[in-house]
């Protein structure tokens, strides 16, 4: 992933906030994106400024200064940051960790029908090449696979 490309992506909680509002109505005006906050959050309205430029500022927001007062619109696609952030998630756990963290996904998650078919769809093409058993690929310390335990 491009520096750039981080930077965009490398967005905070509070800013997750303002990009949800973004996400769901833009391009907005800051007054609207204020206003959709504070009824959500007891920010003050000087927050929710200086969260609306570090967005800006990250290049994940672009600031239409064409016209009067300026229109904010999201540069970054929401499922498409959500999914790297879940590949950062799988990154930082062990390979052998994998199924147990889609499983806790999926108890947690509210599903229709057809994307519970889809996943089984997924599953199923999943299992005709997938290993007897995941191998841990993670540095000697950073787990508790017994392929990195110290015996004595």
């Amino acid at each position: 992933m491009s520096t750039t490309q981080t930077k965009k992506n490398n967005i905070t909680d509070a800013e997750w906030e303002i990009m949800r509002v973004l996400w769901a109505q833009a391009p907005l005006e800051s007054r609207q994106i204020i206003d959709r906050i504070l009824a959500l959050h007891p920010w003050k309205e000087a927050t929710v400024k200086t969260l609306i430029q570090r967005l800006v500022d990250k290049e994940a927001l672009a600031k239409n200064t064409l016209v009067s007062p300026y229109q904010y619109t999201p540069l970054v696609d929401q499922i498409q940051v959500s999914n790297e952030k879940l590949d950062q998630v799988f990154q930082k756990n062990c390979t052998k960790d994998a199924g147990a963290l889609i499983q806790h996904s999926l108890d947690i998650a509210t599903l229709s029908q057809a994307d519970c078919q889809r996943l089984i769809q997924v599953l199923e093409t999943k299992a005709q090449t997938a290993p007897v058993q995941v191998a841990c690929q993670c540095p000697p310390g950073q787990c508790h696979c017994h392929l990195h335990s110290h015996h004595a």
